[in-house]
């Protein structure tokens, strides 16, 4: 300012009074330019000093020295807004006032370019503001891993612009995983523990579960304790299986059958001949479903043994010409392979066919045997008999000499038969007596309430029931 007032008094006390004139409005307009930039700093940095004090104080990853000293250096030219006038003056040593007329314009530029570096400043000051982070929320969702398994995990820190998105990555457990400051994880063993992230400004949190459980050994095989089996009808039997690896995790298996009609399996493997024929049983495993099959056959049984018999009225003694009919019975009943091929000891007495049907043809014995594809074997025997139907006896009145008698006479088949010895007769006394072939019988022998009697044949061959008539 004495500066100011040292050029106005040299310019009055100058030869030249009118250039003095002149200086006096530039001084002027000098002193209003500086005051109005000691206005706009005031504003300016009075309001930044007023912003700091309202913010916290803490650590800024982005702060760097040169913002301070290039705060300094403002100060510094703030400071020296105002340019002395002698800077931009020249005297004579005559203390005779020289100016340059360029001087005043020097003077307004570089008040006008510490102006527009205050304001650079201040902007820079305004760009470099501490965002601070309202929230962080971890990327993943619950977690499960293997024990040895790696794996990570984000975060997102919120807002996106905030100054200082650090955080830090904790373990609940690192017993069971560890994480590090990148959010890599290690599973160390069995368990679950909590993963946290905070963030370094505002302390926000964000927290994911992670569960570790042992690692699945994966089923490559299994084999069942046979490749087939033979079972008797009703009979039970249990199969094993082998699943290889023998550690995998998962050892369940399913079993089925081909045709539960033949033969059934539950859920143990047990398995069950329901009837006759062949069925496949295969078990298959829960994991990766790996099979294997066993044959179950139901053979039906060979016969053990067999019986015959003849139907319930009829009789094993058997009349000349006679048919009867012999049967089977197989053991067991459902046994296979039923049948049988019939035999006779004596064909001249008996012949038989493939059914069992029996032709009596003479007199005598035979017996009938049966026997099966596997040897087993029965028979029965059958005496043939003439039939008496066959025959009749007739006595008829004769006088031989004075005394009167019956004379014998053998029919068979309505025809005279002579092969005979005697007849077995019974008299009026009740007794039996022999009648023999052409012989007279006396009267007093003849009963005529005898209607049977007995015809023995020339080989012995007794056939009774023969009727008896009487001619007189």
């Amino acid at each position: 300012m004495n500066n100011d007032f040292y050029i106005q008094n040299n310019a009055l006390k100058g030869d030249d009074k009118k250039k003095g004139n002149k200086i006096i409005p530039i001084v002027i307009l000098i002193l209003l330019l500086g005051v109005i930039v000691f206005l706009v700093y005031e504003l300016k940095f009075n309001k930044k000093d007023s912003d700091k004090s309202d913010e916290y104080v803490e650590y800024d990853p982005n702060y760097k020295l040169e913002d301070e000293e290039n705060r300094k250096e403002l100060d510094s030219n703030d400071s020296n807004g105002l340019i002395d006038v002698e800077e931009t003056t020249n005297t004579d040593s005559n203390s005779d006032v020289t100016s340059s007329n360029k001087a005043p314009d020097n003077i307004l530029s570089n008040i006008l370019s510490n102006v527009n570096k205050t304001s650079n400043n201040s902007s820079s000051s305004n760009t470099n503001k501490n965002i601070r982070v309202t929230g962080v929320s971890i990327n993943n969702q619950n977690i499960t891993m293997y024990v040895g398994q790696t794996s990570s995990v984000s975060a997102t820190v919120t807002p996106e612009n905030a100054t200082n998105k650090s955080v830090k990555w904790t373990s609940s457990d690192t017993n069971v995983v560890i994480v590090d400051n990148n959010g890599r994880l290690d599973a160390k063993k069995v368990g679950t523990a909590n993963i946290t992230v905070t963030t370094n400004d505002g302390f926000k949190t964000s927290t994911v579960k992670v569960t570790v459980v042992t690692k699945p050994v994966p089923v490559t095989g299994v084999k069942l304790n046979a490749s087939s089996i033979t079972l008797s009808k009703n009979e039970k039997t249990i199969l094993k299986t082998t699943i290889t690896p023998s550690n995998a995790t998962n050892n369940q298996v399913t079993w089925k059958s081909s045709n539960e009609s033949v033969v059934t399996v539950d859920q143990n493997g047990t398995v069950t001949a329901k009837n006759y024929g062949t069925a496949n049983i295969t078990v298959t495993t829960n994991d990766g479903k790996k099979t294997a099959t066993v044959r179950v056959d139901v053979p039906q049984p060979d016969v053990s043994s067999i019986s015959v018999y003849i139907a319930k009225y009829s009789s094993s003694k058997l009349y000349v010409g006679a048919n009867t009919r012999i049967y089977v019975e197989y053991y067991p009943t459902d046994a296979a392979n039923k049948s049988v091929t019939w035999k006779s000891s004596n064909t001249k007495v008996a012949t038989v066919d493939s059914s069992g049907t029996i032709k009596a043809v003479g007199r005598g014995t035979a017996t009938i045997t049966a026997t099966t594809p596997n040897g087993k074997s029965a028979y029965k025997t059958f005496t043939v008999v003439e039939n008496p139907a066959h025959y009749s006896i007739k006595f008829t009145k004769a006088n031989y000499g004075n005394s009167p008698s019956y004379a014998l006479t053998v029919y068979k088949n309505g025809s005279t038969f002579e092969d005979y010895s005697r007849v077995l007769y019974k008299n009026s006394n009740g007794i039996t007596v022999n009648v023999y072939k052409g012989a007279p019988t006396s009267t007093k022998t003849i009963n005529e309430n005898t209607k049977t009697a007995t015809l023995v044949l020339s080989d012995g061959t007794e056939i009774s029931g023969i009727s008896v008539t009487y001619v007189n």
